[in-house]
């Protein structure tokens, strides 16, 4: 089997908590579960779907790096179903901070 090749440039960081997300045009956020994050991103997993190329809204009260504000917007990289032996939430969500 043929290794696929890894695209980040940077290094990620394991981090588990909870993120609150939200379309920008949306007055509600839903809960997700935070996986990993990185000086340019994070991936996160949802029970919902974002569209690659979308602005999203993430609200996370514990941010691991000390410029990255409480409140920021991300854009949607990436997003994968998941299958059940990966994780209990449907989605993978893979994001750029703006």
């Amino acid at each position: 089997m043929e290794k696929v090749s890894e695209r980040r440039e940077e290094e990620r960081i394991e981090r588990k908590g909870s993120l609150m997300v939200s379309d920008v045009t949306a007055d509600y956020y839903i809960y997700t579960q935070l996986g990993n994050v990185s000086e340019n991103g994070m991936y996160f997993e949802s029970e919902h779907s974002f569209k690659p190329g979308n602005i999203i809204k993430i609200r996370y009260n514990n941010p691991p790096f000390k410029p990255l504000p409480i409140d920021f917007h991300v854009t949607v990289q990436w997003c994968r179903k998941l299958s059940e032996k990966e994780s209990v939430l449907s989605y993978g969500v893979g994001v750029r901070y703006i």
